[in-house]
């Protein structure tokens, strides 16, 4: 009613797709009026909203984003992708989730070929990669993380990985001469690593230990997609005290029983017992862990630190605000 005194007069087909597709300005209205209503706390425009939003603890970032989801869900669930390009590409044109991960998995593929013509297209096996979302789960608001299996699992090898690096190799970040000066409207992120003087072999192993994870994903997509198991793997993980879920799909025709508007009781059809994945993401732990020691060895024994690997140099410049949505 605060942005559109004529908004319950419309069906539900027009009210999602108006909650969807909502401009700056809209938005902006909805939340003035919901912080209102929840704080008793009065904004009168967008600089306003920041600075105060800058001031919230996560109980009251909790409170504020389970009643925005009222505005912005569809379906049962309410569910919502929060993910900065999704609006174009509004879940109410989809009827599945695997319509519009495939969807999406185009229009990614369409627009790395436009920035580079040498580009292969991937093959579509799901491309759900962390993806941020929130819903209601029998009432209860929940942050949630949407995931191929291939992907979660290479997302859990990751962590192991660098940990081994970690304890193999003992290195810092540590700010470089640039980091920190104002530039071009923005401010220059220059942070480097400090290995006590093994900067070039950490280098070396991280590089060895790139491609293996890029190798050991697509391995596990290709073994998902041939098995086709249709499963998913639901569980809770707490951020802190933010209530957030999983959900690990196995493959691309798990994605596509799960219609938007019954998210969760399609979900809990298809689940499967986590045991099974945890089975392998202890399989690919071993396994990393095997191939860093190994490769670590083979570094400390055979490789020439004094030989420098040509790279393109490059220079980031964090914009102003670019990280001011991260928690909207």
């Amino acid at each position: 009613m605060a942005a559109n005194p004529h908004y319950f007069s419309w069906d539900q087909a027009k009210q999602e797709r108006y909650r969807l597709e909502m401009d700056d300005e809209v938005r902006f209205k909805i939340k003035q009026a919901v912080i209102k209503s929840l704080f008793d706390l009065s904004v009168a425009n967008e600089d306003d909203l920041e600075d105060l939003l800058r001031t919230f603890n996560p109980p009251q970032y909790l409170l504020l984003n389970s009643a925005m989801l009222l505005a912005r869900g569809i379906g049962k669930d309410l569910f919502y992708l929060n993910e900065p390009f999704a609006q174009h590409r509004a879940l109410v044109r989809f009827e599945t989730l695997g319509e519009h991960d495939h969807h999406d998995h185009c229009w990614q593929q369409d627009a790395e070929q436009a920035q580079d013509s040498s580009y292969v297209p991937q093959p579509y096996r799901g491309a759900l990669r962390g993806t941020w979302a929130r819903l209601r789960i029998d009432g209860q608001f929940f942050y949630a993380s949407l995931w191929m299996a291939s992907w979660y699992l290479q997302s859990q090898i990751d962590d192991c990985g660098h940990d081994a690096i970690e304890t193999l190799i003992p290195h810092r970040y540590v700010p470089g001469e640039h980091h920190g000066k104002r530039e071009a409207g923005g401010t220059r992120y220059d942070m480097r690593v400090d290995a006590d003087g093994q900067e070039a072999q950490l280098d070396e192993l991280n590089q060895r230990f790139y491609r293996y994870l890029v190798e050991r994903q697509q391995t596990l997509a290709d073994r998902f997609d041939q098995e086709a198991q249709g499963c998913l793997y639901l569980f809770e993980d707490h951020w802190d005290s933010d209530p957030h879920m999983q959900f690990v799909f196995t493959d691309k025709t798990a994605l596509q029983a799960v219609r938007i508007r019954q998210f969760m009781a399609d979900c809990r059809k298809i689940s499967g017992d986590r045991r099974a994945l945890s089975a392998l993401e202890e399989q690919e732990k071993q396994a990393v862990m095997g191939f860093i020691e190994h490769q670590f060895r083979d570094i400390q024994d055979h490789f020439d630190p004094t030989i420098v690997r040509f790279r393109k140099k490059r220079k980031v410049v964090l914009a102003d605000g670019a990280l001011d949505d991260l928690l909207d």
